[in-house]
């Protein structure tokens, strides 16, 4: 579409995307994420939100703030007296999710995703594929 529109060569500088900061996997194309302004005058981007300039917190104080608030939310969750179904897909978010709610394991239904169709896959997503299996199979296994 950026051909057409604007008549310039596409010229693709990576595969994949790159899935960070403003980089896209072509030259001169770049993401205009929510929090910047795009200012017509000079052809440039301005970061409107936050506000406040980027403070480098140490994990350990981030940690301290941040899980109190999740703990809390554990318990607001089960204090509903529903039940709770959670996916592991055997990545970092998964195993901090566990470790949340180690106190409820009992009460919790786990699920994970599988493959059942019978599609091919790449050797590269069987890869990833396999590694999330073996995770999540250690994981529960831990439970």
């Amino acid at each position: 579409m950026l051909q057409q529109i604007y008549n310039i060569e596409e010229a693709t500088i990576h595969p994949k995307m790159k899935g960070f900061l403003d980089l896209s996997k072509y030259e001169n194309i770049y993401k205009f994420n929510s929090n910047f302004r795009f200012e017509l005058n000079n052809h440039t981007l301005k970061r409107i939100f936050p506000i406040n300039t980027y403070k480098e917190i140490a994990t350990s104080n981030v940690v301290k703030q941040v899980l109190p608030l999740m703990k809390e939310m554990v318990e607001f969750i089960f204090n509903l007296n529903r039940p709770v179904v959670v996916s592991l897909t055997g990545g970092y978010d998964s195993r901090l999710t566990l470790a949340l709610l180690k106190s409820h394991i009992p009460d919790t239904l786990f699920f994970t995703y599988l493959k059942t169709d019978d599609k091919e896959m790449s050797e590269a997503q069987r890869k990833i594929y396999q590694n999330d299996y073996t995770a999540v199979t250690y994981l529960v296994e831990q439970l």
